[in-house]
C-alpha cells in the first residue's frame, strides 16, 4: 500500500525576546531532553480509477544527545502503523520502525543523510532569525524525502519545496496563549535524470498547507495541522493521488521508573491472582507476558476465561494512563510461517480490541504486532514449551 506518511521534524523552541507579541523564534533544544511526537494521517489514495481510505499512525521518540555551538545532535526512533479494522473498534497494526540521527541548529537547518528515512519533511519549519510581529511573512527552502518500498524502489525520491510562512499571532486555546504561524508550499518537481525502473517516481505535483501552534512560556510546539494533495507520476505513466490531512502533537513525559513499575505490577498480579502472567523490564519499557493465552484452534476469538484474565490486566494498565501500549502476539511452531504470522497478528488484535472495549486506552495509544513463531522462549518439542510460546505480551512503553 503506497502512502504519504507525513513525518515532519517537530521540535521544541525557545524565544529570545518577548514584548507585545514580538517574537524571535529559535530552536532551543538542550542535551538530555527527550520527547515524542504522535501524529495521525487520514488520506484517500487513488490509482487507476480506484480509491481507498487509509489512516496511518505516526510516532517518533526523540532524544537530544549532545549540543555543539548553536546546534544539537538528535537520535530518533520513528514508528508507523496502519489502521486494522475490526468489527466495532479499530487498532493500529505496526508496519515499520526506523532510526535516524541528525544535527539541527537554532533556526531549523538540518544536517541528515538521505539514507535515513525519517523525518520525511525537512527544514520545515525554518525560522528567519529576526523578531516577528503578527502579519509578518518570510520564506525559506525545505525539502521532502520519500521511500517507496511498496513499488520495489530502493533509492529515495527527494524534491525541494519553497515554503511561504506567516506569523498569524497569539491565539487562545483552552485558556492558554499560543502563537500560530502558517506554512504553505506548492510542489511541482520532475526528475531530470533517467530512471531504469518502470515503477520509479519521476514527477510530483501538489501542495501542503500547515498550521503550527507554539507555547512560548513552555518553549515547545503544542501541535500542528496539515492539509495536503500530491499526485505522484511513475515512469510507466501510472499516477497515484494522495488527498488528505494530518495532525500531530508533542508529548513530554518523565522517564519511566521501570524498577518501581515492575515491582508494583508484580504485586498487582499476585493480588489479583492473574494466572500464567509475569512481568519484566525491557529496553522498550515494562513487559507483561501472558503465557498460554487460550483461543479455539486456529481462531482469534478470546475465550471467557481469557477475557476474565484481561479484565484484571486492564485494572493494572489503568494505573499508567499516560503510557502507550504495544500488544505483541506469538504462536507455537505449528502450520505454515504465513499462517502463524497471520494468526499472531489476529490474536494480538483480539487482545487490543478487548482492552479498548474496557476503555483502557484510545486507539492512538495502542499498537499491535505479530511475530508468529519467530521468537520462541521455550522448546516447541514439548506441550509445556508450546504453552509458553503461545503468548501475548503487553508492553507499557517507555516513550
Amino acid at each position: 500500500m503506497v502512502m504519504f506518511k507525513r513525518f515532519l521534524c517537530v521540535v521544541c523552541f525557545s524565544f529570545i525576546s518577548f514584548f507585545a507579541f514580538s517574537i524571535d523564534f529559535a530552536y532551543g533544544l538542550a542535551a538530555g531532553q527527550m520527547y515524542r511526537v504522535v501524529g495521525l494521517v487520514e488520506e484517500t489514495v487513488s490509482v487507476g480509477g480506484q480509491s481507498y481510505f487509509a489512516r496511518v499512525l505516526n510516532k517518533s521518540s526523540i532524544s537530544v544527545e549532545k549540543a555543539e555551538g548553536n546546534r544539537v545532535f538528535c537520535k530518533a526512533v520513528y514508528v508507523t502503523a496502519e489502521e486494522f479494522s475490526g468489527l466495532s473498534l479499530s487498532v493500529f497494526n505496526k508496519q515499520e520502525d526506523s532510526v535516524s540521527e541528525y544535527w539541527i541548529d537554532r533556526l531549523g537547518n538540518m544536517e541528515i543523510d538521505d539514507s535515513y528515512r525519517y523525518p520525511i519533511v525537512r527544514n520545515v519549519p525554518l525560522f528567519p532569525g529576526r523578531e516577528l510581529e503578527a502579519g509578518d511573512v518570510w520564506s525559506a527552502s525545505g525539502y521532502e524525502v520519500h521511500y517507496f518500498d511498496e513499488l520495489g524502489i530502493k533509492e529515495p525520491f527527494k524534491f525541494p519545496v519553497n515554503v511561504s510562512y506567516i506569523y498569524v499571532g497569539p491565539v487562545s486555546v483552552d485558556g492558554n496563549v499560543l502563537h500560530r504561524f502558517d506554512a504553505e508550499y506548492p510542489v511541482f518537481y520532475r526528475r531530470k535524470a533517467e530512471v531504469s525502473s518502470p515503477d520509479a517516481p519521476v514527477e510530483i505535483r501538489g501542495y501542503s498547507r500547515q498550521e503550527h501552534y507554539w507555547d512560548v512560556e513552555r518553549g515547545m510546539d503544542m501541535f500542528y495541522r496539515e492539509e495536503f494533495y500530491f499526485a505522484l507520476v511513475l515512469n510507466n505513466g501510472a499516477v497515484f493521488e494522495f488527498d488528505g490531512k494530518a495532525n500531530a502533537k508533542v508529548v513530554w513525559a518523565s522517564p519511566l521508573d521501570k524498577a518501581a513499575v515492575v515491582d508494583a505490577v508484580e504485586k498487582d498480579i499476585d493480588r489479583l491472582d492473574v494466572p500464567d502472567a509475569s512481568v519484566e523490564s525491557t529496553e522498550e519499557g515494562v513487559k507483561i507476558t501472558l503465557d498460554n493465552i487460550r483461543f479455539p484452534p486456529d481462531s482469534a476469538v478470546l475465550l471467557p476465561s481469557e477475557q476474565d484474565k484481561l479484565k484484571k490486566i486492564a485494572e493494572i494498565l489503568r494505573k499508567y494512563p499516560d503510557r502507550d501500549l504495544k500488544i505483541a502476539g506469538h504462536t507455537a511452531l505449528a502450520g505454515t510461517a504465513e499462517g502463524r504470522q497471520k494468526l499472531s497478528i489476529e490474536r494480538a488484535r483480539a487482545v487490543a480490541e478487548f482492552l479498548l472495549s474496557l476503555g483502557v486506552r484510545s486507539p492512538e495509544q495502542m499498537l499491535i504486532e505479530g511475530y508468529g513463531a519467530t521468537r520462541p522462549v521455550a522448546s516447541n518439542a514439548t506441550e509445556e514449551g508450546r504453552k509458553k510460546n503461545r503468548r501475548v505480551e503487553i508492553i507499557i512503553l517507555e516513550n
